[in-house]
């Protein structure tokens, strides 16, 4: 039976301190706004399309960092069975897992694995694994963290690689300007997300980081029904779809833009399962009425993501909503 192991390390702060005081150098994965601190007095080498070596020249530890990705379902023991996999060679002897456990590592989740084993001549090693999740893009959403060393050094050289996971970071954002030309459409995302436009048909715009999901499309309107009564009826029919929208909470809303027009907006949440999980999802949808060439024309925007990231989310949201740029002139009433 594996033990649950809890490693929150209490000693961040110290951690981090002991890392900084000693000279430390900041390393940005390339093309990505993530980065994280390593000791000043060792190398770094790429060794992989994804994958990274932090090393101590004088003597030979190697600290080895991949960009990875792991399904909703990953866990202890699927790092355990993971790694094991890769230890399967005839030179180890006498492999053992000494830990393996669920926790945080600084402010992040983490799964950690130690195993020991027997080397060539016949020398003990320590392998020290961390899965840290931390969400990147559709490509990567964790980081792999492990080590290999002579057992007799493992306290010396530990405290270095939990400082480097819990300095892992994000850095600010950069992003980039996009066009649906179709329904003349202009707004800037992440230039590290997703992106893909759909013409045919309504058409739409799709972009995406692999959790969070955004849609932009229009219709043309030949009917009178008003905005407000458009967004109150699908809150009440989805209101009535508890099958697809499980737990569901929702309200309509509106806001009053400068420009004088009224957006209207449907948001809350629902249940959604995921390869057996349930996760609670945030929405958004927005109701935007456009008079364009003459025509009338109802954009609608909409956001999903995971509710337990929208401290992440929302900075992202409110940027990318005040770059979109339509076409036409906004619906107004008529001044008597």
């Amino acid at each position: 039976m594996i033990r649950n192991i809890i490693f929150s390390i209490s000693f961040y702060l110290t951690l981090v301190i002991t890392l900084h005081s000693q000279g430390y150098t900041s390393f940005s994965f390339p093309n990505l706004p993530v980065e994280f601190d390593y000791p000043s007095d060792m190398g770094l080498e790429k060794t992989g399309k994804n994958s990274w070596v932090i090393f101590d020249k004088n003597v030979g530890t190697e600290f080895n960092i991949n960009l990875y990705h792991v399904s909703p379902r990953f866990n202890a023991d699927s790092l355990r069975y993971m790694m094991l996999k890769l230890y399967e060679d005839p030179e180890i002897k006498n492999l053992q897992v000494n830990e393996v456990g669920s926790g945080t590592m600084g402010p992040h989740r983490a799964e950690k694995l130690v195993l020991s084993f027997i080397g060539p001549r016949d020398k003990q090693y320590v392998s020290t694994i961390y899965l840290v999740y931390f969400h990147i893009n559709q490509e990567f959403n964790s980081l792999i963290f492990y080590f290999e060393i002579g057992a007799n050094n493992v306290i010396s050289y530990a405290p270095l690689q939990e400082a480097m996971i819990s300095s892992l970071r994000y850095k600010p954002f950069t992003y980039k300007k996009t066009s649906f030309e179709k329904e003349q459409l202009l707004i800037e995302y992440p230039n590290f997300w997703a992106e893909m436009q759909v013409d045919t048909g309504i058409g739409y715009l799709h972009i995406h980081d692999g959790r969070l999901k955004f849609f932009a499309g229009a219709v043309n309107r030949t009917d009178s029904i008003s905005l407000k009564t458009f967004a109150e009826y699908e809150r009440d029919s989805w209101k009535k779809q508890s099958t697809i929208y499980p737990n569901i909470k929702i309200k309509s809303q509106s806001i009053k833009c400068k420009n004088g027009e009224t957006q209207f907006f449907n948001t809350g949440t629902f249940d959604q399962q995921l390869y057996s999980i349930t996760r609670n999802i945030t929405f958004k949808k927005y109701f935007i009425r456009r008079i364009v060439n003459g025509a009338t024309k109802d954009f609608v925007i909409y956001w999903e993501y995971p509710t337990n990231a929208e401290k992440y989310y929302l900075p992202i949201h409110d940027l990318m909503m005040e770059s979109l740029k339509l076409p036409g002139k906004p619906d107004l009433p008529e001044k008597k």
